[in-house]
């Protein structure tokens, strides 16, 4: 239920849930492009956000929250 409530299609067809004036200011998907937040926030605000992602998920796994792609076990990194 959870993936299938979270996923694009549900969200696209029930639009009118998630219409509000505070979400949505340029439509539904607004550019979806990488690394617009970066922009938003400060060198310290980042680095405290890398240093908790990796606190709270581990090296390998920040590393892929971070950058996409594969996923590696730790033993390949």
């Amino acid at each position: 239920m959870i993936l299938h409530k979270s996923s694009l299609e549900y969200m696209k067809k029930n639009y009118a849930k998630f219409n509000h004036p505070d979400f949505d200011k340029h439509g539904f998907i607004n550019q979806g492009s990488n690394g617009r937040w970066q922009n938003l926030l400060s060198e310290k605000q980042i680095k405290d956000y890398e240093d908790i992602l990796e606190q709270k998920l581990g090296y390998a796994c920040a590393l892929w929250v971070k950058n996409g792609g594969k996923f590696l076990a730790m033993s390949t990194i």
